[in-house]
């Protein structure tokens, strides 16, 4: 009795993964449903139809079956990227809400990215995230500064719609459109997605209504319980965190929800309140093991403009071990003279080093040195500003799974 209900309870979460669909620019290949939570969707090697896309005035589309998601948008400049460390970030995540095809502005001049030039080859890498998992499709593109986008082709949000010239400003919240993709008919389209999710959901409906018919209260809570032991959970070491660590507190913002990985961001408001407040720097990137581990965190040679000595700024580490994303935030006041205390050590796994030591910077990130650098941190139960040297500095986390880990 109790088999069968965890049976339908496994595929009642399985049909309740929605999705999206890329639409333009046109992806690798038509969507597969199953791959979709892979790199590109599962396709590992550029197309050689690439999609002309224009440097300035451009943007991407796609189709949600999200109620409420999030999505951000990396570059590739290699010939054919092959892995998540082949692209770097060029639009910060932001949140939206709704089902149905949505457009956002992609200009890509006005990004981060550095060196682009007409006729070259890229790829762009969208990662949308409904709650259940992030999703990844590619487009690959040569990139045109004389190219336009057809007026036949209109660039829809929701229940509005634009097409031609329109334009917005960059989605920092996920707002307006601009531009129009030069066609949608290769992948899947939004008709066909419609149908799919009908689909969906009326299997949905029926597998719900034989689940609440034969589940157990017993089985829910032993499913609750064993999901709870299964969390892991991380700690920010250094730069100290806002405050101390609260667990249950941690899938909320500084410490709300948004990969397996790990990634900073910055913000220069003197008292930044929500994740719009903040830009990625150190783009995410992957690891393993538990215990302490510590990355470099040199400011002046990530994409963060304008920093100098004395000034007030937060950064935010986000850490996914597979089951959520949890934030922490730390804050600073900026040194351009500041070192890291002799008895601050860096520690990474079973090695360590202590503040003079160098280290490569993790996959993923800028090519940055962990020497003699950073900050001195007060006591654990100030609530005033870290000091963080400039020109050079480390993170340090520990990670470890739920009444395993010591907190250092």
């Amino acid at each position: 009795m109790l088999a069968f209900p965890a049976l339908v309870f496994a595929s009642l979460l399985a049909l309740v993964n929605a999705h999206f669909q890329l639409q333009f620019p046109l992806p690798r290949g038509p969507f597969v449903m199953d791959s979709e939570p892979n790199f590109c969707d599962g396709y590992t090697n550029a197309v050689s139809n690439r999609t002309i896309f224009p440097l300035t005035g451009g943007f991407f589309s796609l189709n949600s079956e999200h109620t409420s998601w999030t999505a951000g948008v990396a570059i590739s400049t290699i010939q054919d990227p092959t892995s998540f460390n082949d692209f770097a970030q060029i639009v910060p995540f932001f949140k939206d809400s709704g089902e149905g095809l949505f457009c956002f502005p992609l200009d890509l001049l006005s990004t981060n990215a550095t060196g682009l030039t007409s006729g070259e080859n890229v790829t762009i890498q969208i990662t949308f995230d409904g709650g259940d998992g992030e999703l990844f499709q590619c487009a690959d593109l040569t990139l045109s500064s004389t190219a336009t986008i057809p007026s036949n082709v209109s660039c829809t949000n929701g229940t509005s719609s634009a097409s031609g010239s329109a334009t917005s400003t960059a989605p920092a919240g996920a707002s307006a459109t601009s531009g129009s993709p030069a066609n949608t008919t290769s992948g899947s389209s939004a008709g066909a997605a419609t149908t799919s999710d009908l689909c969906v959901r009326l299997t949905y409906e029926l597998l719900l209504l034989l689940f609440i018919y034969n589940m157990l209260a017993f089985t829910v809570l032993v499913f609750a319980s064993f999901l709870a032991l299964v969390n892991a959970h991380f700690q920010l070491q250094f730069p100290l965190p806002r405050g101390p660590f609260v667990m249950d507190s941690e899938p909320t913002f500084c410490g709300a929800p948004r990969c397996v990985c790990t990634g900073v961001a910055i913000s220069t408001i003197q008292n930044p309140t929500s994740f719009n407040d903040f830009a990625q720097i150190v783009p995410f990137f992957k690891d393993s093991g538990e215990g302490l581990f510590c990355f470099p965190l040199d400011l002046l040679s990530t994409n963060a403009t304008g920093l100098t000595s004395g000034e007030n700024v937060t950064i935010q580490i986000t850490f996914d071990g597979g089951d959520g994303e949890l934030f922490q935030c730390a804050d600073l006041t900026l040194s351009s003279t500041a070192t890291i205390p002799a008895n601050v050590s860096c520690t990474n796994g079973t090695a360590s080093a202590s503040s003079t030591a160098t280290s490569t910077a993790p996959a993923g990130t800028a090519s940055v040195s962990k020497t003699s650098g950073s900050g001195s941190p007060a006591s654990t139960s100030s609530s005033t500003a870290s000091g963080l040297h400039v020109d050079g500095g480390f993170v340090a986390l520990i990670f470890g799974l739920l009444g395993v880990a010591a907190v250092l």
